[in-house]
């Protein structure tokens, strides 16, 4: 015959640690809600900060490729007749260009 002591269960620490585990979720309720609004509020601001990364670099590529334009045509002064500075004629130049490049194209072919 197997001899079993049988211990037995303390009845008043059976609940405990399921009320300690509710106290300590309602107490730090607050925090969670913090914390999970922090994440949020992270997250959108990553979000954000790689759009306006991403806006900038597209408006500075378009900046760019449009001050080279406007300088070779002159589209620095539109809108603006009252300011006469000089500035580079890009048709002109570029009329030139092609009629110099007719004249070495037509001498090559005599």
């Amino acid at each position: 015959m197997i001899f079993v002591k049988s211990v037995p269960k303390p009845t008043a620490m059976k609940g405990t640690p399921t009320v300690l585990l509710v106290l300590i979720l309602i107490i730090t309720f607050p925090v969670w809600i913090v914390v999970a609004a922090v994440l949020v509020a992270v997250l959108a601001g990553i979000f954000g900060g790689i759009i306006g990364i991403l806006g900038g670099i597209f408006g500075a590529i378009f900046g760019v490729i449009g001050a080279i334009f406007g300088a070779i045509f002159g589209s620095w002064h539109i809108g603006w007749p009252h300011f006469h500075f000089f500035h580079f004629n890009g048709f002109a130049f570029l009329s030139l260009v092609i009629i110099a490049a007719l004249l070495i194209k037509a001498r090559q072919k005599n």
